[in-house]
């Protein structure tokens, strides 16, 4: 991830909700230095819950599960590493009923991470056997799963790209903020490098808005207005996501296996945008509650057939801390 010289102003908040979460008594001189105090022995409950709504070719459908994990964190030589056990797969329904994803798969596509001490993503723990696991599972589930969780999911028996999403999830958390200066109801703006967790795509440059609406409760309706909210919102340059459709088209052509030649597919439109919202303590960026949003057009030609897909991924994650 490389972040450029950022131009940082004052400008109304992204949506009306923003300032519904801030008293204005709180928000004229709230400027906050957000450190990372993550330590040896912490200890979370980690409840998941992911819900994706697609509609196409005049049909919608949506995809629903639940899970629940344990998360430690323990000393290393460089600093940190985060393990995550103990799955735990609550509900998991499609279109086509129960899914066979099982709590073996989920740990692996969700693997434990490295971190320096002052919050830097360095890898995840054992790459290869968990890309190993994720094929071993799937090629055991591959004919119960329904149609296009097969393919969602081989990407994570690819090493980089489970490596980038891993990246990804740890950038939410913590790496969009740690060292950072936030004053509530001030936007930062920057245009950062972004690695797809897709295989053979090249990173894209992705315009994010950063702001921090104010104090809220880390403890759901406790009253300490203990930790703040922060939101991103990250949309990629036109240029940069007009590479990607080139990059995913020739992707996707290879994948069909002959079924289309070169020129009988194309991606006429992709819209694609992420909001990220983020409860946490700002001395530490210890998180409680994480919404993570992304929303995608896609417009796609197949040998002079368009058709139109639109999807919405919602992704609620909980932790609950032992002892804070």
């Amino acid at each position: 991830m490389t972040v450029p010289t950022t131009a940082r102003r004052t400008r109304p908040l992204l949506a009306a909700a923003l300032v519904a979460v801030v008293a204005p008594s709180t928000v004229e001189a709230q400027t906050i230095e957000l450190g990372f105090g993550w330590r040896p022995g912490m200890a979370a409950e980690v409840r998941m819950e992911n819900v994706t709504e697609t509609e196409a070719a005049g049909m919608a459908f949506s995809v629903f599960f639940r899970t629940r994990h344990r998360s430690v964190v323990s000393e290393t030589a460089d600093g940190f590493q985060i393990s995550n056990s103990d799955y735990e797969v609550l509900d998991f329904d499609t279109p086509m009923g129960a899914a066979p994803v099982t709590p073996e798969l989920l740990a692996a596509s969700q693997p434990s991470i490295l971190v320096s001490r002052d919050g830097a993503f360095i890898d995840i723990v054992d790459a290869e056997g968990r890309a190993a696991t994720v094929r071993e599972e799937l090629a055991a589930a591959q004919e119960e799963l329904p149609p296009g969780m097969g393919g969602v999911l081989e990407g994570f028996a690819d090493v980089e790209a489970l490596r980038r999403t891993a990246e990804e999830q740890w950038r939410g958390v913590v790496g969009w903020w740690v060292g950072r200066t936030a004053t509530a109801g001030e936007t930062e703006f920057s245009t950062l490098t972004q690695q797809l967790p897709v295989p053979g795509l090249d990173a894209i440059e992705v315009d994010v808005e950063m702001t921090m609406t104010g104090r809220v409760d880390c403890v759901q309706e406790s009253g300490a207005n203990d930790c703040v909210e922060l939101v991103v919102l990250g949309r990629p340059t036109e240029a940069s996501l007009t590479a990607a459709m080139a990059g995913l088209v020739g992707r996707m052509t290879e994948q069909m296996g002959g079924m289309v030649s070169p020129g009988q597919l194309a991606i006429d439109e992709w819209a694609l945008e992420t909001e990220t919202r983020l409860i946490a303590e700002p001395e530490t960026l210890v998180p409680y509650r994480s919404e993570i949003v992304v929303e995608q057009t896609m417009t796609m030609a197949v040998m002079g057939m368009s058709q139109s897909t639109w999807t919405v991924n919602s992704t609620t994650t909980e932790y609950d801390w032992e002892g804070r």
